[in-house]
């Protein structure tokens, strides 16, 4: 066979190979369009239905009154890492969407050019993460952002037409530069559905510990970064153990879907509440000291005891600590905020206290 030959057959095999990934992109792009939306709220209206079979009607009021608390709760605030994420999603959303003589692709292209230069370098590991899931150091993810573009240029080139950007990077990481074995297309949407129902506590609709931990690192590194304080405050609910024991699990159920509405409702977007675990809560307040989020804390603990539980009424103890005040580690000021909840208990529950210097550490009894 002639190179001329060779050539061809080259050319048209990676032809191939490039409209089969444009009709992947694509195909996945309209059945995902209407399908995935409808089977979710499919699936959420069917396990509604069936739980609501065995309800009395004192039961069904009591979940109406908590979906009005819940239509009332704010966003979950995003971190520094979401918030870049989330540009990068409207940048290309907005590209898409855009009008104008120049392709779709251009147009994102341009919009994520703009994106680049005003975040900086974190704007390349964060675009891999959320396009591709790959984990990169600044360095690499720049280097390959710029192989992409290349390839998508040298692609475009080689067929005589445009090539999108995000078909070229499938590409680049299936046969260039292998890293994706076997990738699964997932809309953005979808994705964000996943990784915000993995931090989510299903039960109060606040975060969960994992949401936590993760929160708690990048707050203190913030913190450290612009010289802000930041305060952390455990609630733990008074004999919550009895309240179960002596009402059901279903009216303990009741009462944290309460509070967790109470709690969303209490503190400001920014500030980030999560079920640490059990009958415990944490909230981290960013670029608040200790006197502003007792203030705010206290309006929490007193919501709690003016709303009228379905058995008896229920309180809250609660204990606080502040960076840099107790500590410049997450975990050592944690560690002051358990030890002053500890002395709330110890001094008659249903109450707020501030740490001391001296409580850095310890560890405590039951509620």
């Amino acid at each position: 066979m002639s190179n001329e030959r060779r050539e061809q057959a080259s050319r048209e095999e990676l032809l191939q190979e490039i409209a089969r990934l444009e009709q992947m992109v694509k195909a996945y792009e309209k059945v995902n369009s209407y399908s995935e939306r409808e089977l979710v709220k499919a699936n959420r209206m069917l396990a509604a239905y069936e739980e609501a079979q065995d309800l009395t009607p004192a039961e069904i009021h009591q979940l109406q009154q908590q979906m009005q608390q819940g239509l009332r709760r704010p966003v979950p605030p995003e971190t520094a890492v979401d918030s870049l994420q989330n540009q990068i999603r409207a940048a290309i959303t907005a590209g898409l969407s855009g009008d104008g003589e120049a392709s779709a692709d251009s147009r994102v292209l341009e919009r994520l050019e703009d994106l680049r230069s005003s975040a900086g370098p974190e704007f390349y590991v964060e675009f891999f993460r959320l396009m591709v899931h790959l984990d990169f150091s600044e360095r690499e993810a720049r280097v390959y952002w710029d192989d992409i573009v290349d390839h998508t240029h040298f692609l475009s080139r080689a067929f005589g037409r445009a090539i999108p950007f995000r078909v070229a990077m499938l590409d680049y990481f299936l046969q260039r530069s292998p890293m994706l074995r076997n990738p699964r297309l997932i809309e953005m949407h979808t994705f964000d559905d996943v990784v915000r129902t993995s931090l989510q506590d299903q039960l109060t609709g606040l975060y969960n510990r994992r949401y936590l931990d993760r929160c708690l690192l990048q707050e203190f590194r913030r913190a450290e970064r612009h010289g802000h304080p930041v305060t952390i405050v455990i609630f733990d609910i008074d004999d919550f153990k009895t309240y179960n024991d002596s009402f059901g699990h279903p009216a303990g159920d009741e009462a944290m879907r309460t509070i967790g509405g109470l709690m969303a409702a209490s503190f400001r977007e920014e500030d980030q509440a999560c079920r640490y675990g059990g009958e415990e809560f944490v909230v981290v307040l960013p670029e608040t000291d200790a006197a502003a989020a007792g203030r705010v804390a206290e309006r929490f603990v007193q919501a709690v005891r003016d709303t009228g539980f379905s058995h008896r009424p229920i309180t809250m103890s609660g204990g606080l600590a502040d960076y840099p005040r107790l500590g410049l580690d997450p975990g050592r000021v944690f560690l002051a905020a358990d030890q002053a909840l500890y002395r709330a208990k110890a001094e008659g529950k249903n109450r707020l206290v501030t740490a001391r210097e001296t409580e850095a550490a310890g560890s405590r009894s039951g509620s």
